[in-house]
């Protein structure tokens, strides 16, 4: 399944600078089972949030990067589509990924991401390496 992307990159330019294979976008029990299955073998996964993470809001995409793979979960999709089975399986297998301390999540200031996941899918992260944080210990 092609995704046309928003991007003033052509496609193909985009496809050399990232491979568009390496990319799994979960917005079916098919790919959500592909994506089950890389990240629960995982111990290092980087980690993005995007949506109105703040109260009130929602979170609309999370994005999880392994050494091989970069899953997107489509939160805002899955909810509008109405397979609330899904939708429901994907935020229970994330909170399972996030608050497992056997792997490693890597964030960015990871401040508005986590309050997000406590605010919206009553998670605690653990094991957490934001790299926003190792900078003041470098300056």
């Amino acid at each position: 399944k092609k995704y046309k992307l928003d991007s003033a990159i052509p496609l193909d330019e985009l496809e050399k600078m990232i491979p568009l294979s390496k990319i799994i976008v979960i917005d079916s029990p098919s790919s959500f089972s592909k994506a089950k299955a890389l990240l629960s073998e995982s111990k290092i996964v980087g980690v993005d949030l995007e949506g109105d993470l703040n109260h009130g809001g929602m979170i609309e995409l999370v994005q999880c990067a392994t050494a091989e793979k970069v899953v997107i979960f489509d939160i805002y999709g899955i909810r509008k589509g109405g397979d609330q089975s899904l939708y429901s399986s994907v935020i229970h297998f994330l909170k399972q990924i996030f608050e497992d301390p056997s792997i490693c999540k890597v964030f960015h200031d990871s401040r508005s991401d986590s309050l997000a996941l406590h605010l919206f899918g009553d998670c605690c992260l653990q094991n957490v390496f934001d790299v926003s944080a190792i900078h003041v210990f470098i300056l």
